[in-house]
Formats: C-alpha cells, sequence, structure tokens
C-alpha cells in the first residue's frame, strides 16, 4: 500500500511540473507576443484582450499545437490544401467539359434539324454538319443568290426556309374539290 500512495504521489508531483513547464512556456510565448504587437502600434486594450484570449484557450505543449502556432507548416496541412486544390481543379475541368459536350450537342441537334427541314427542297445533305451552311445550301439551290445570304444568322435562314418549304407544299398539294354530294366507290372488276 506504500508503494501504491508512493506512485500516485510521484505522478501528481510530474504533472504539476508539467504544468508548471507548460505555465512557463506560455508566459515566455505572451510575453514575445506583447512585445511583438507593441512594436507593430497595437493599442493596450488591442493587447490586453489578445492576451486574454490567449489564456483562455490554454497553452499546450503538445507537437501539434506548438507546430500549428508557431507558423510552421504541417504536412498534413499541406496535403489537405493539395487535395481541395486538387478537388477544385477536377470539378473546373468537369465543368469545362459538360459545358463542350452541351455546346457540341446543341450544334448537332441543330444541324440535325436543318437536315430534316431542307430534306423536301434539296433532298438529302451529305458532308455539311452546321446547320446556317445547309440552310444557305438548300436557298442557293432553291434560286436565290448567294450574296444576299452571306449577312443573315441562322434563324433569318431557318425561317426563309421554312417560308420556301411551305410555298414548295401548297404548290403541290392536290386540290379539294368543291362538289355538294361524294361519289361512293366501286371496286374495280376483274378482266
Amino acid at each position: 500500500q506504500d508503494n501504491e500512495a508512493d506512485n500516485a504521489e510521484n505522478a501528481e508531483t510530474t504533472a504539476e511540473n508539467e504544468t508548471t513547464e507548460a505555465t512557463d512556456g506560455m508566459d515566455e510565448m505572451l510575453a514575445a507576443m506583447k512585445s511583438a504587437m507593441e512594436k507593430s502600434g497595437c493599442s493596450q486594450e488591442q493587447i490586453d484582450a489578445c492576451l486574454a484570449a490567449c489564456r483562455s484557450t490554454g497553452g499546450s505543449t503538445d507537437n501539434e499545437n506548438t507546430a500549428a502556432n508557431s507558423g510552421v507548416p504541417e504536412k498534413k496541412a499541406e496535403d489537405e490544401d493539395d487535395a481541395e486544390e486538387e478537388r477544385k481543379r477536377a470539378m473546373a475541368t468537369d465543368r469545362a467539359i459538360k459545358k463542350a459536350l452541351a455546346a457540341d450537342r446543341a450544334m448537332r441537334r441543330s444541324a440535325d434539324d436543318a437536315l430534316r427541314l431542307v430534306r423536301p427542297l434539296v433532298g438529302d445533305v451529305h458532308g455539311m454538319d452546321r446547320a446556317p451552311d445547309i440552310y444557305r445550301y438548300a436557298l442557293r439551290q432553291s434560286g436565290m443568290a448567294m450574296d444576299s445570304l452571306n449577312e443573315v444568322n441562322e434563324a433569318g435562314l431557318k425561317a426563309l426556309v421554312n417560308s420556301l418549304v411551305r410555298s414548295v407544299h401548297t404548290a403541290y398539294e392536290p386540290a379539294m374539290a368543291h362538289d355538294s354530294a361524294p361519289l361512293p366507290y366501286k371496286i374495280p372488276h376483274k378482266l
């Protein structure tokens, strides 16, 4: 039992010595911080508030806190910064790829729409992948002068092709009979 009491007493003495050493180290650090703040022109109120905040957080002598407080960069913090930077770079690359793919899809979609629209005028068009080129080709083949199409944007070209397609369709649509009574259908005779 005496041995256990001695061990407990030694542990208490060791803890007190560590606390005293930590407090002495903290006081030295606070004194250095105070003199640095005075040199930089801080007011006494600012210095007192800063020192009070430092004392309220307490001093720790473990390596992580002293390294972080002394301004020495830690490898873990650098790794986290590098990982964050890499993640941001990857996100920016993904956004750029998605934007480029969306633009390509929109261009292809407009070209497909143009191909479908000009089919009644000029048939299937091969070798053109931009909608304005397809519209200009169809209008040129339909007899429109090329120099009048140079300054027209895609929407204007599409409107011109639409009007031309409508005029072609109305010219070939069969006229409806205007008589009052329809004729009954008769099956043709076999020969």
